[in-house]
């Protein structure tokens, strides 16, 4: 499937066409299909992969797979955005073009709940953080004071908690 085809398939959970509208093609199914089509290529665009549009995703770079995977969430409209390990296997690069988009979604109004290891990622785009270490709180703060947390920085940076 294209990057524009995956991103449609998020936006038809939107649709309100049934089977008997899709399968006889009706005026009224053909309209809402446009509006998700200019909807799915609205969100690529917003994710940065307009040029990429009709590139079929396992042709793309990991990177920009995830990126993809988001665009696709985002295209159902939600209020919460789940985000588990979105960070995980991607380079430092490709982590900062996420973050970006993390940051504008969660400016766009949509509430975001970010599990990942990638502390350096979750303290750049996070507002609130709860640190688990072996399924226990470690710590819990903004950004900031978990930078200065010595059980933190033992756990997690490998510095001394002295």
């Amino acid at each position: 499937m294209t990057v524009l085809e995956t991103v449609l398939v998020g936006c038809h959970l939107r649709g309100r066409a049934g089977w008997l509208r899709s399968a006889l093609r009706t005026p009224a199914q053909r309209r809402e299909e446009r509006g998700l089509r200019d909807r799915a290529l609205e969100i690529v665009g917003a994710v940065g992969l307009e040029d990429r549009a009709g590139a079929n995703v396992t042709s793309l770079p990991y990177g920009e797979q995830r990126l993809v995977e988001v665009a696709r969430a985002l295209a159902t409209a939600p209020r919460l955005l789940l985000l588990d390990e979105p960070g995980a296997g991607l380079d430092a690069a490709e982590q900062h073009r996420l973050a970006a988009l993390v940051c504008r979604v969660r400016a766009s109004g949509v509430a975001i709940l970010l599990v990942d290891h990638h502390i350096d990622f979750v303290l750049d785009v996070a507002d609130d953080v709860v640190v688990l270490c072996h399924g226990e709180r470690l710590a819990e703060g903004r950004p900031e004071t978990i930078r200065r947390d010595p059980a933190v920085m033992a756990a997690y940076l490998g510095e001394d908690a002295a």
